[in-house]
């Protein structure tokens, strides 16, 4: 992905699509969770690097200090909606500095998230996002906002010292977390929890 050096003024050129103006709250949405219609999706410029407090955080939990870290990238995502499900989304996953572009299917239920890999050329109709419609009751885990979740993303490669078994980790910079599936970086994008919060529900 190749950065435009000034934010976008508009959601369209982040996103393909035109953020409607009108009061969101006519949406048929039980409970609405989050609304995107004042948000822009976070520039690359403010993506940042790991301190070397965040890259040790977590690390002794994870069994992270018996792995060498091969090489890191950074990411953001790109959120839209399908048309024909409510609380069916789709985030497309781009490398700040790369052309890669891989894109994922999020559901959210009442406990649960399912993500699944969707080909980049399987035909899929969307529609303007104004909200995030999200029936799971929990404490949202921080104040970020929407935006700032899309963004401030870097994916390290780990390679365990004694074998040749390698990991991926999603580190959410802002955060400073480590998550370990696009699932759970899925529902941390779409519902602000994480993924064992819904496993003690």
């Amino acid at each position: 992905m190749e950065s435009t050096g000034a934010p976008s003024s508009s959601m369209e050129s982040r996103t393909g699509v035109n953020i409607p103006s009108a009061d969101s709250s006519t949406l048929p949405c039980p409970r609405p969770f989050a609304s995107l219609v004042s948000e822009q999706v976070v520039e690359p410029q403010e993506l940042h690097d790991l301190s070397p407090e965040e890259n040790i955080q977590g690390s002794s939990a994870h069994g992270l200090s018996k792995t060498t870290i091969e090489k890191s990238w950074r990411i953001v995502f790109r959120l839209l909606q399908r048309s024909d499900a409510l609380n069916c989304y789709i985030l497309e996953m781009h490398e700040v500095e790369g052309e890669k572009t891989r894109r994922f299917q999020s559901t959210v239920h009442s406990n649960k998230v399912n993500t699944r890999v969707l080909s980049m050329n399987e035909p899929i109709t969307t529609r303007p996002t104004v909200q995030i419609c999200n029936n799971i009751n929990l404490q949202p885990r921080s104040k970020i906002p929407l935006n700032k979740r899309l963004g401030n993303w870097v994916v390290e490669q780990r390679k365990f010292n004694e074998s040749e078994r390698r990991d991926k980790y999603y580190i959410h910079t802002i955060m400073g977390k480590k998550f370990r599936s696009i699932n759970e970086v899925a529902t941390f994008i779409l519902c602000n929890v994480f993924i064992e919060d819904l496993r003690m529900e």
